[in-house]
C-alpha cells in the first residue's frame, strides 16, 4: 500500500496514462483507494486492471472517485476479479461502472 500511495501524486499530474494495471501488486484497500483518488480526475484513462489484490473494502472515498472516472466517459475496460470484496461492494463497484457509456468490459 505504501507503493500505491507513492505511485499517487504521479498519476494525478499525468495526462498521457491510458492504461493502469497493478494487478498482483499485493495490494490492499487503502492502497487501491489512493490510486483511485489519483485517477478520480484523469480524462484520457481508458483501461483500469486490479484483479489479484487483497482488495476487502471500498469505501466512500473509493467509490466517490470511481463515479468521477466513470462521468469521464473514457473507461472501456475494468477489471476487479480475485479479490476479497464483498458481494455489497461488488455491486457497488458495478453500479458505478456501468454508469460510464464507454465501457465494455467489467471483470468482478
Amino acid at each position: 500500500d505504501e507503493g500505491a500511495a507513492g505511485l499517487a501524486p504521479g498519476l494525478k499530474t499525468s495526462s498521457s496514462v491510458c492504461d493502469v494495471d497493478v494487478s498482483g501488486s499485493l495490494l490492499g484497500s487503502s492502497g487501491v483507494c489512493s490510486l483511485l483518488e489519483a485517477l478520480a480526475d484523469h480524462k484520457g484513462l481508458t483501461r483500469l486492471e486490479m484483479s489479484d489484490n487483497n482488495i476487502s473494502v471500498l469505501g466512500d472515498s473509493s467509490l466517490r472517485a470511481l463515479k468521477s472516472l466513470a462521468r469521464k466517459n473514457t473507461l472501456c475496460d475494468a477489471g476487479f476479479a480475485n479479490t476479497s470484496l464483498s458481494e455489497g461492494d461488488a455491486v457497488e463497484l458495478v453500479k458505478c461502472l456501468c454508469t460510464c457509456t464507454s465501457i465494455q468490459r467489467i471483470d468482478v
